[in-house]
């Protein structure tokens, strides 16, 4: 009988994964362009590929590359430690540090040095000016804007970068009790501003604040920002993740805003308790989000499932639990592009990763899949038993998340180092998904 359960059929791949969570191998992200301390990147309209890094030293700057990442060509641009481009018709805008715009007019291939040091020189002193960082910018009603985070607010131009008015920085102020209790006026750092629905919002660390153009003045519409610092657009919907350290299953995994600005929510990946989104886009078909815990996962249908596809993305240092970090995801007709930030050092793990999205996991095949017809899991006493006899090596991790290997031998494993606790694995194989828990007693 027991023979006879373990030759039912062959499983071509056995992964066991925690809490249900999809880690299913499709294929590989593949290292387009190898780049220490890989900051940011960008695909152009036309097809350029762009990258920036953070070098202490500012000796590095902005890449092109127009085969696709075949081959990469550092520009002139002067390095401010670039963390963002914006492309606005043939206008394309990099911003950085010490009030520093980089512009080009040509896709990418020679920069012009542009800087909105005037309009925040009565808050932000000269001395101070070189440390100062723009992390937001956005194009509304044919205007620019750009937040400064240092305390600098939100400015705005009207002729592409060259020069730059205020919007009201006194709406954008609040008041904190310090720890002697007195109280202490502070201006929002603001991390995005996301032109919507004929609105612009601009997302802090605390607060979220919507532009009344008439009077240049910032609305409160919310004090539960939380560093909501990434976004994408999905289906006329705003979508919004927090990019700090917070592992909770009751804090909203993705928030969403519509229209009429009503918030709402998207399913996290089953199980994942992490809520620290580091990167987010979407195409017309999916959305696509990066972790450093959970790796890279995307959905196809607003977070009803939701695929992880973190194979052959770097991870820190020598564990597998966790990521380097995800800073920004773009997607073309056949890839989707990840740049990849790690601290100059001698790993070169840090740079521009692809996927194919003819690799992508066909989410109706498996859908159809989902049954415990042709794969099967069992436990008795410190053996675990599986439907093949196929060799492998299994990974599974506990409730808290760490993670063991196990040698699968002739469809069997020895489970007598496991600790007594609850497990969760998923299998999967060809032609059937088993998903579940199991109890070590």
């Amino acid at each position: 009988m027991e023979k006879h359960f373990i030759q039912q059929n062959r499983l071509l791949l056995l992964i066991l994964f925690v809490l249900f969570v999809f880690t299913d191998s499709y294929a590989d992200w593949k290292l387009v362009k190898q780049l220490d301390a890989t900051y940011a990147t960008f695909v152009t309209k036309g097809g350029n590929l762009l990258l920036s890094d953070f070098r202490i030293d500012k000796d590095g700057g902005i890449y092109i590359s127009k085969d696709e990442g075949k081959s990469w060509v550092k520009t002139n641009a002067t390095d401010y430690n670039y963390n963002k481009f914006i492309e606005v018709n043939n206008h394309l805008f990099a911003i950085g540090y010490g009030a520093n715009i980089a512009y080009s007019s040509d896709e990418g291939n020679t920069w012009a040095e542009y800087s909105y040091a005037d309009a925040v020189k009565d808050v932000i002193s000269e001395d101070n000016m070189p440390y100062t960082v723009a992390y937001a910018a956005a194009y509304h009603n044919s205007k620019l804007y750009l937040a400064d985070f240092c305390g600098g607010g939100i400015i705005y131009s009207e002729d592409f970068g060259k020069t730059w008015k205020n919007t009201d920085l006194a709406s954008l102020k609040y008041t904190m009790k310090d720890d002697d209790g007195s109280s202490v006026e502070n201006t929002e750092n603001i991390y995005q501003l996301v032109s919507f629905k004929g609105k612009l919002y601009a997302f802090g660390v605390y607060f979220v604040f919507c532009l009344d153009e008439a009077t240049n003045k910032w609305k409160t519409i919310s004090d539960r920002s939380n560093f909501m610092a990434v976004s994408t657009i999905f289906n006329n919907t705003l979508l919004l993740g927090r990019s700090v350290p917070n592992d909770d299953f009751k804090t909203p995994f993705i928030v969403t805003l519509d229209d009429g600005e009503k918030w709402g929510e998207l399913p996290r990946p089953s199980g994942l308790m992490d809520n620290n989104i580091r990167a987010m886009a979407s195409d017309a078909a999916n959305i696509y989000i990066g972790l450093q815990k959970g790796g890279f996962y995307y959905t196809p249908n607003s977070g009803t499932k939701w695929f992880n596809i973190s194979k052959g993305l770097p991870n820190m240092g020598y564990t597998t639990e966790l990521f380097l970090t995800p800073t920004q995801i773009f997607t073309t007709k056949d890839y989707i592009y990840v740049s990849i930030y790690e601290p100059q050092g001698d790993s070169k793990k840090s740079g521009l990763y692809r996927f194919s999205k003819a690799e992508l996991p066909n989410p109706t095949a498996i859908e159809k899949t989902n049954g415990t017809d042709d794969a099967s899991l069992h436990i008795v006493g410190n053996t675990l038993y599986t439907n093949t006899n196929d060799n492998a090596t299994i990974t599974i991790f506990n409730i808290n998340g760490t993670q063991r290997n196990i040698a699968l031998t002739n469809g069997k494993a020895d489970i007598s180092f496991l600790e007594q606790g609850i497990y969760a694995y998923r299998i999967h194989s060809r032609n059937s998904v088993l998903k579940g828990k199991f109890v070590k007693k």
